[in-house]
């Protein structure tokens, strides 16, 4: 009798531990949440852990279900889940797995920080001014370049560039004065308007290496260039006169003649609900981190312009009609998902594009500056032109295949602003910011694809968001379907829609 009364105490005694040492840690993790993640901690302990450990606290709150991004933060916050303490740990991973999300928020804070460190988006951006008049030095190798704008009545709208000299187009070569950017310079163009030296005017700035020599680079930018890729299949052309494909993410009005502003909805195949839902919030996650890298690598004088420019117009941040407006996005590395929550996301106009070609134009926009990145850049040796069959004789000589036009190392699809007369040769983790209102363009692709990122500031945009503040009451959402498409057809609209001016 005795030796059972022993073990039956000992097992007492463990017990009393076990719920000492639940109730600690489970204090912890409830001093370092808000009040609405309160019952969903007591959710989770109640999935995954024995009901002793629970009688201290079960009245406390009720049950509730945790959001995605409420676990992640559980996970970051909590001490006992960062030290593997038990039974917290256990039991909040066993929950993470039968819900499958243990892939998706099974990083710490400590581990997202060092990512974005390693990316140099906690970097502070540097004052432009203060490196050209030698106050600061610049956070990387840079070249400062003095360049005034011409216009040059020789190159109008809707002309090809070449870095070749062939028929009808523009040649696009020193030779022809133009200032050429090779892929390992980083530089920014500027000049004094009307030479007045006190009025310092930021040009072009093209950025290179960025986000390129973290350990997981690789890693990132293949799947970057993957949501790219796949936006570019399943999303709508919205410059289908151009070459390549450009696919919107964000806001966007339809015809010019329909006055609709809403979320675009660009998908043209037919996709489900999830799917959707996923790829809008992947193509979400690849515009807003490269927005995290604009805002820690481009000159503050150009971020202020930028962010004065947003916050005048209260324009909302990037967002879908399957992704909600708010804060808070993802990046892939590897098989590993990271979240975000609370992150800025970028602003409400984002492009992604594959091998886009675009002729001699402007584009009007209610900022001075648009963004560009280019994730991957590839090369394929464009097949020779065949020349059509025609009728032959035994004496007639057969026409030779037309031969293949190759451009220069490293060309091919560069990016042109023809005022300025400045060639970018482009590259894997270029970063650049040119002025859309000025006339440019890229030159011919002659197999170079360019994969990348643009995120602009439609003054179309900004007249009608600006319109529907001011109406108020008169702003409706009506059902919108009819009232898109056209010949200035920009990028399909979801059903449901802003209609200014309504009754």
């Amino acid at each position: 009798m005795g030796k059972k009364k022993g073990k039956a105490k000992k097992a007492a005694q463990q017990e009393a531990r076990d719920a000492y040492i639940c109730t600690r840690n489970t204090v912890q993790l409830l001093e370092s949440c808000s009040s609405t993640t309160l019952g969903a901690v007591t959710y989770i302990l109640a999935q995954a852990a024995s009901e002793i450990f629970l009688r201290p606290f079960m009245t406390l709150m009720p049950s509730a279900r945790l959001q995605d991004e409420e676990i992640g933060t559980l996970l970051n916050r909590s001490k006992s889940v960062q030290s593997r303490q038990e039974p917290v740990f256990t039991a909040v991973k066993q929950y993470l797995r039968e819900c499958g999300l243990s892939k998706s928020h099974g990083s710490m804070h400590w581990e997202k920080r060092r990512i974005m460190k390693q990316l140099g988006v906690i970097s502070e951006p540097f004052f432009f001014g203060d490196t050209l008049n030698g106050i600061s030095k610049p956070p990387f190798p840079i070249q400062f370049i003095e360049r005034s704008r011409h216009r040059d009545k020789k190159v109008r709208h809707y002309q090809y560039l070449s870095e070749i000299q062939e028929p009808n187009t523009i040649y696009v070569a020193e030779s022809t004065g133009y200032y050429r950017v090779d892929t390992d310079s980083s530089a920014i163009f500027y000049s004094f308007p009307a030479g007045d030296r006190n009025n310092l005017q930021i040009e072009l700035v093209i950025l290179r290496n960025i986000a390129t020599d973290a350990p997981f680079s690789a890693e990132l930018s293949a799947w970057m260039a993957d949501v790219i890729e796949t936006a570019c299949e399943v999303r709508r052309n919205v410059r289908p006169t151009h070459g390549g494909q450009m696919s919107q993410v964000g806001m966007n009005l339809g015809a010019r003649h329909a006055r609709v502003l809403g979320w675009a909805k660009s998908f043209v195949k037919n996709l489900d609900a999830g799917t959707m839902v996923q790829q809008d919030e992947d193509a979400i996650g690849v515009l807003s981190i490269v927005w995290s890298l604009i805002t820690s690598m481009m000159p503050r004088e150009v971020l202020d312009h930028v962010n004065d420019r947003l916050a005048s117009f209260n324009l909302p941040r990037i967002a879908s009609r399957n992704v909600s407006e708010g804060h808070g996005f993802h990046i892939q590395i590897g098989e590993m998902q990271y979240t975000f929550p609370t992150a800025e996301r970028a602003p409400p106009e984002g492009y992604l594009s594959r091998g886009y070609e675009a002729w001699t134009h402007t584009d009007n926009a209610y900022c001075t500056f648009a963004f560009t990145y280019c994730v991957r850049r590839d090369y394929h040796r464009p097949e020779p032109a065949q020349p059509p069959p025609r009728m032959t004789t035994r004496h007639s000589k057969k026409k030779a295949a037309e031969p293949v036009l190759e451009p220069p190392p490293n060309g091919g699809a560069s990016f042109v602003d023809v005022g300025l007369k400045v060639l970018v040769r482009q590259a894997a983790g270029t970063m650049m910011a040119i002025r859309p209102a000025e006339l440019h363009g890229t030159t011919k692709m002659y197999g170079a694809v360019n994969i990348g990122a643009t995120i602009t500031f439609s003054t179309r945009v900004s007249d009608a968001w600006a319109e529907a503040l001011a109406l108020g009451e008169k702003v409706e959402i009506v059902a919108a379907a009819g009232v898109v498409g056209g010949e200035d057809y920009d990028s399909n609209l979801d059903e449901e829609a802003l209609i200014l001016g309504g009754p």
